[in-house]
């Protein structure tokens, strides 16, 4: 009989981020889109301290979740979306020990198929992912006084965390971003600046919407990795 082993801790092992940065990358591919979100990949790669749970099989690790604290909850993300009860379970002693809520993030929600089923979970948020075939039409014109230029990383880094700010203020995530966070996109292999545009207007930045193009073991992949317009000048 294998012998299964579950264990939990604030910091990983070298050798522990590796293997789980390999099963990341074998998931990955298998599912052909990514395992972890970009934000549990960046925290394990850099070694931030983050709630870790690993279940080993004969002490290979066969399944992780990561977990970090973010306005009263412990939110909680499993490789691959394998939302198991085993290691639920012990994000949720984890999460009651220090006196914090358990959010869990989901992929692949239908309303007939709600996750995680049975465990007493509510929806709180709704991501959707989009796509569209390629070439799309061309844009018309701007709006008068507006006018589209691509991001300049060394003048307009201030002024866009602002605009971001403010654009996602109601956002957990996304509306926190320091310059060390924007700096470390910038400084991703990824990063173009030729893909990354803003919206001139009012002498201020009104609008921006950046891209992404990566290679991933499915394929090239393109996407808007985020795209935010200033409250005030919605409608523009």
């Amino acid at each position: 009989m294998p012998t299964v082993s579950l264990s939990s801790s604030d910091v990983l092992s070298i050798a522990e981020r590796t293997e789980v940065e390999m099963l990341e990358e074998s998931t990955a591919a298998q599912l052909k889109r990514e395992a972890l979100t970009e934000q549990a990949l960046r925290s394990l790669r850099s070694g931030h301290p983050a709630f870790h749970v690993l279940r080993r099989i004969d002490g290979v690790i066969q399944a992780y979740a990561q977990g970090s604290v973010s306005e009263g909850f412990l939110e909680v993300e499993f490789l691959g979306d394998l939302i198991a009860d085993d290691l639920l379970e012990c994000a949720g002693r984890h999460a009651a020990s220090i006196g914090l809520r358990l959010s869990v993030w989901a992929r692949g929600i239908t309303a007939s198929d709600p996750a995680p089923p049975g465990r007493g979970f509510i929806e709180d948020r709704t991501l959707l992912r989009l796509t569209r075939s390629l070439p799309a039409e061309e844009p018309g014109p701007s709006p008068a006084g507006v006018s589209i230029r691509r991001f300049d990383p060394d003048s307009d880094a201030e002024a866009w965390l602002a605009l971001n700010a403010r654009s996602f203020a109601d956002h957990p995530d996304q509306g926190r971003w320091t310059r060390a966070d924007l700096h470390a996109r910038i400084d991703a292999p990824w990063f173009d600046p030729s893909g990354f545009f803003v919206a001139d207007g009012d002498g201020r930045l009104l609008g921006f919407c950046w891209t992404k193009i990566h290679d991933e073991a499915w394929g090239r992949v393109g996407e808007i990795y985020v795209i935010g317009v200033d409250p005030g000048s919605g409608g523009r």
